[in-house]
């Protein structure tokens, strides 16, 4: 099996300062999407972790691969008791 193909929806700090570094730092996870509400904050992201795409779409193309999505964001939480970072 090769590197699971990971796509992130959320670049917030938490995204930023632990979730995306340690999804990087394991050697058999590759970090190729991202998906932010906040245009601006997205494209930082993106330049500061160099992932393929801004948006998970790329990740779905192929069935040989193993991916997976993942996500900080306020919008899954249940309970929408999480903290903003604007």
């Amino acid at each position: 099996m090769g590197k699971i193909r990971l796509g992130y929806v959320g670049c917030g700090f938490m995204a930023q300062k632990v979730h995306i570094p340690n999804f990087r730092a394991i050697p058999d996870c590759e970090l190729v999407a991202l998906a932010e509400v906040r245009t601006d904050l997205g494209r930082q992201v993106q330049a500061r972790f160099a992932p393929r795409s801004r948006t998970p779409a790329p990740m779905c193309g192929s069935s040989r691969r193993s991916t997976a999505l993942t996500s900080c964001s306020e919008a899954f939480s249940p309970a929408r008791k999480m903290t903003r970072d604007e």
